[in-house]
C-alpha cells in the first residue's frame, strides 16, 4: 500500500462546562469549580474555546 498517511479530523460536540463538571462525583465537582474560579479571576475576559 505504500506510505500513505492518513489525516483524521474529528469534530467534537460543543460542550457546556457546567454540564461537563456535573458529570463528575460531587467531590470532584468542587475541585473543578475551584479551578474554574481561579481561571476566571486570573483571566477575567477569557472565554472557553474548543479545538
Amino acid at each position: 500500500m505504500g506510505n500513505r498517511k492518513w489525516k483524521v479530523n474529528l469534530v467534537m460536540p460543543t460542550i457546556n462546562i457546567d454540564k461537563f463538571i456535573s458529570t463528575y462525583p460531587p467531590e470532584v465537582q468542587t475541585i473543578l469549580q475551584k479551578i474554574r474560579a481561579v481561571i476566571h479571576k486570573s483571566a477575567p475576559g477569557a472565554e472557553f474555546t474548543q479545538n
